[in-house]
C-alpha cells in the first residue's frame, strides 16, 4: 500500500462510512500493515473516521501498526488513546467473537484486555 496521504484517506473513509451504514456493520478493522508512511493529517482523518464509525454503532480496531509508523505517530504527538489498537486482525476477531459469546454488549474490545491485566 505504501504512503497514505490525506486525500486518499478521505476517499477511503467516505466509502467506508457509506458501506458500514448500508451493511449495518458492527465491527470495523482498520488494518494498516502495508502502510509505510503516514502524516499528521492522515492520522487525524483516521481519528475522525473512528469517531464517525462509533456514531454509526460500530466498534473500531486499528491493527498492523509497524514500528516505523508507531515512532512517526509518537513524534507527531498523535493521540490514539481513543482507538483500540490490536496487533493483528485475527486477534480482533477472536476478541469480538469472545465478547459475542459472553453476550455483554457494553464491553468494548479494549476493555477485555484491561480486565485480563488486572
Amino acid at each position: 500500500m505504501g504512503y497514505i496521504d490525506s486525500q486518499r484517506a478521505d476517499r477511503l473513509i467516505t466509502q467506508l462510512l457509506a458501506d458500514v451504514s448500508n451493511q449495518r456493520a458492527r465491527l470495523v478493522i482498520l488494518d494498516i500493515a502495508g502502510v509505510s508512511t503516514m502524516d499528521t493529517a492522515t492520522a487525524q482523518t483516521i481519528l475522525q473516521a473512528t469517531a464517525a464509525l462509533r456514531l454509526l454503532g460500530c466498534q473500531v480496531a486499528l491493527t498492523g501498526i509497524s514500528p516505523d509508523i508507531a515512532v512517526t505517530l509518537t513524534h507527531l504527538d498523535v493521540d490514539l488513546s481513543t482507538i483500540t489498537t490490536v496487533p493483528t486482525p485475527q486477534e480482533v476477531i477472536q476478541r469480538y467473537t469472545q465478547q459475542m459469546h459472553e453476550s455483554q454488549p457494553s464491553h468494548s474490545l479494549g476493555d477485555e484486555h484491561a480486565s485480563r491485566s488486572s
